[in-house]
């Protein structure tokens, strides 16, 4: 039960990276979307 606060903090930074990754993607999809409408 110690750790619980070590456990959680770990679950945060790994949701941070997640939502880092969904934004990156979606990011890229957008400018792939672009893109394609210009060509």
């Amino acid at each position: 039960m110690k750790d619980l606060p070590k456990k959680i903090k770990k679950l945060n930074k790994l949701c941070d990276q997640l939502i880092e990754l969904l934004v990156k993607a979606y990011i890229i999809l957008l400018v792939i979307e672009a893109l394609t409408k210009i060509v």
